[in-house]
């Protein structure tokens, strides 16, 4: 009989940096404030803590727009403040698990900025550039994907916000850089990572456009006035039919491979997932994908979670 993995059934309680615990009175959360607290959770019968983004960030999107992936946010403390949080939740037995922005960066990250300088810098090649935009795809938050760039006389795409820019995963000099993030928390001791928004890491390659006589401000307008059964059907058609082309693409599962293998060079069970339902990618059920994930049965906490406005159902979403 397969022994049960601790993430099978242990009690996720997600924390919100910002409002959880201010340990400073600032205003503002932070990791004394949070280590304060972990006697409070495990006597809740807490056996695991998601950590909601930490790192620096402009805070466009609740600090999913990341602009260093290896500090910790100036007002929620210090590294060292980190670390001192992190041990005391181990000796407490709550592990700890990241929020893992694969997806994107912020506008501000020193990547971004480098890669936006000119066509012809080291990290040019970093993110999604076009001489002009190829389709009519839309950011899920609103608007045009596609952002024009006077430095290089280009636009970048980006599936959420403009400030979040979407990295260019097909370059293997980005899945080295990113993939030695995951190690530099991991050495710290970290005990895995909750994945975001990870189906809408590839694009289809070809730039097809979307079908939808209609663009996402009019979608969200329709959405609020269907009262037909007819009506709703077409519009959960539309709501998919908009991004089929910037979510579930081909390459996910290969890469959860590669990040499975580098967990698994480290003792302790590390673990990576996400919460959600599955969904399709590319036509094959995501359980395919979640077979080299972990799906933890139960997480309750904050209600800070990413979430993305009317996503089309069938989205990898980042919750």
């Amino acid at each position: 009989m397969t022994s049960t993995k601790w993430w099978q059934t242990a009690v996720f309680y997600q924390i919100y940096p910002r409002s959880f615990a201010d340990g400073n009175g600032d205003g503002i959360g932070d990791f004394p404030g949070m280590t304060e607290k972990l006697d409070y959770l495990s006597d809740l019968g807490v056996d695991a803590l998601w950590l909601s983004p930490h790192f620096p960030s402009p805070n466009w999107d609740c600090g999913y727009d990341i602009s260093d992936y290896t500090n910790v946010a100036p007002e929620y403390g210090t590294m060292e403040d980190f670390k001192r949080f992190l041990s005391e939740s181990h000796n407490r037995n709550m592990r700890v698990i990241l929020d893992l922005v694969l997806n994107h960066t912020s506008d501000e990250h020193p990547w971004f900025l480098e890669s936006k300088s000119s066509r012809d810098n080291p990290k040019a090649d970093w993110y999604v550039w076009v001489d002009a935009p190829p389709n009519n795809w839309q950011s899920c938050f609103d608007g045009d994907a596609w952002t024009y760039v006077p430095e290089r006389n280009q636009y970048y795409y980006h599936y959420f916000m403009k400030q979040q820019p979407d990295l260019n995963w097909h370059n293997p000099e980005v899945k080295q850089a990113m993939w030695d993030m995951v190690r530099f928390w991991l050495d710290l001791g970290v005990d895995g990572f909750r994945l975001d928004a990870i189906g809408t890491i590839f694009e289809d390659p070809s730039f097809t456009p979307h079908d939808v006589p209609m663009n996402l401000a009019e979608l969200r307008r329709f959405s609020e006035l269907a009262q037909t059964e007819a009506d709703k059907k077409l519009k959960d058609k539309y709501w998919h039919d908009m991004f089929k082309h910037q979510w579930g693409q081909p390459g996910v599962h290969s890469l959860m491979k590669e990040l499975r293998a580098i967990l698994d060079e480290y003792d302790g069970d590390r673990m990576a997932g996400r919460r959600g339902r599955q969904h399709r990618i590319h036509g094959e059920r995501q359980g395919r994908t979640a077979s080299r994930l972990q799906l933890p049965a139960h997480a309750h906490g904050a209600a800070h979670a990413h979430s993305h406005p009317q996503e089309p159902k069938g989205q990898v979403s980042g919750n």
